[in-house]
């Protein structure tokens, strides 16, 4: 089975919005919708998820920490593509 990045290529960084002693540390993933181009930024969500999730052992919809994440942000992760793509796709559609 193909990685993500084999797939969509690198389409989105993260950046580390808090971590303390005693707190997980919560990241954001950033970068730009790999068909519009457009910035999109997720909500954040525990690095400790988003590699639990990397490891191909549990769905992005199963995994604790970023199950609660919004369906665009999880689709931003998996393929690099942010909501007004699909909106395109939509309106396409309706056409």
């Amino acid at each position: 089975m193909a990685t993500i990045k084999e797939v969509f290529g690198k389409s989105y960084q993260l950046k580390v919005v808090t971590g303390h002693e005693n707190s997980p540390v919560r990241v954001k993933a950033f970068g730009e919708c790999v068909f519009t181009k457009k910035p999109y930024e997720t909500a954040s969500f525990p690095l400790k998820s988003f590699n639990s999730w990397l490891s191909g052992k549990e769905h992005i919809q199963l995994v604790d920490g970023l199950k609660q994440l919004s369906s665009s942000d999880r689709e931003f992760l998996i393929s690099g593509t942010g909501p007004e793509f699909w909106a395109q796709i939509e309106r396409m559609e309706n056409e």
